[in-house]
Formats: structure tokens, sequence, C-alpha cells
């Protein structure tokens, strides 16, 4: 049998037990809050790209030097959970040896997951958009899919600078002058390698 004194409760003496758990609770709150990537983000990145598909000219020949510049422009909004939406555009463009430029776009919204490490941000993304082809011959547009992965460091709450590998494959309409064997489709597919500044707030 448990004999008490007093069974007055004093409510302004602490709780051990609850001050363990609010604290407890505020530590966690803090560790998701750090890790809580910038809710807003746009990029602006250049680089190198290359086509990975089969490709060729007018009479049929194919072209073995397929690598040229990439460009990219995006923005990216986050929740607190680190998933989110994002929107970019991409160009490549490639020149022949004939003097023509081949240009492909792409333009698509984006569904990303983003992580943040101290400075560091891990970012991961997939979407599906327009993709567009021009050279001096022959212009078309269709579907096109993209995935990302990348890191980026903030230099500062604001500023950051960024590195990413992308894939970026498009479906075109085949024409009937294209000549394509039964494995083949009509479409592009290049990876290309990004760095660039971020601006966030």
């Amino acid at each position: 049998m448990l004999h008490l004194t007093d069974t007055k409760v004093n409510a302004t003496e602490g709780n051990p037990v609850q001050d363990m758990i609010d604290l407890g609770r505020v530590a966690v709150r803090e560790e998701k809050e750090k890790r809580r990537a910038p809710a807003n983000t746009f990029e602006a990145s250049f680089g190198y790209g290359w086509v990975t598909s089969k490709m060729y000219d007018v009479n049929g020949a194919a072209l073995d030097s397929k690598g040229g510049i990439e460009w990219k422009l995006g923005y990216e909004y986050t929740w607190s959970n680190g998933m989110g939406i994002g929107l970019q555009y991409s160009g490549f463009r490639k020149s022949f040896s004939d003097g023509g430029d081949m240009t492909l776009s792409y333009i698509a919204p984006e569904w990303v997951g983003r992580s943040k490490f101290d400075r560091w941000i891990l970012k991961s993304g997939l979407g599906i958009g327009v993709f567009l082809y021009h050279d001096p011959l022959y212009n078309a547009a269709g579907f096109g899919f993209h995935a990302m992965v990348g890191v980026e460091y903030m230099l500062s709450a604001n500023w950051g600078l960024g590195l990413t590998l992308n894939g970026v494959s498009g479906s075109m309409p085949k024409q009937d002058w294209m000549l394509l064997k039964e494995d083949e489709r009509c479409g592009i597919t290049r990876f290309n390698l990004l760095g660039g500044l971020r601006y966030y707030f």
C-alpha cells in the first residue's frame, strides 16, 4: 500500500517525463527543418550533351560525331516532405560538317525529390513533355520524357552551384523519306552533364 502525505498537485513544478518528451519533439522538428530543401529554386545550367541514337544524313549515311552544347532553365517548388514539382526547358545544338545545325528543344513539367544535408542538396526528377526537332531541312514535334539526378551546394541562403546528369528521349513522326530498319524508331535519345547557378527563395 502506498501512503501519500500530500494529495495536492503543484502545476508549476516541472514534470521530468513531459520535459523529455517535449525536448524530443523539439529535436525532431529542428532536424526535419535542417534537412528541408529550399521551397523555391531557379536553375540556369550549361554543359555538354551526347546523342546515343543512330543518326543519318539525308543520303542515309551514318553520322559519327554526335556531341554538342547543352543548356537548361528550370524552376522547382518543394514541399516540406522533400517532394515537389517543377518545369524545365532544355536545349541542345549540334553543328554538322556541311555547315548545318541541328537543334533539339524539350519543355516538360516534372516530379522532383530534394533532400538537404547541411549545405548539400541531393535531387532527382522525372517528367514527360514536348520534344522539338529542327534542322535546315526538317522540323518536327513529338513527345519526350526525361530523368535527372544531381547535387547542389548552397553558397548562401539564396545562391548555390549545381551539377546534374540528365537523360532525354524524344519521339518524332516518321516521314516517308526516312529509311529505318524494323527495330528502329524515329526519335533521338541524349544524355548531358550540366553545371550552373541556383537561386533559392
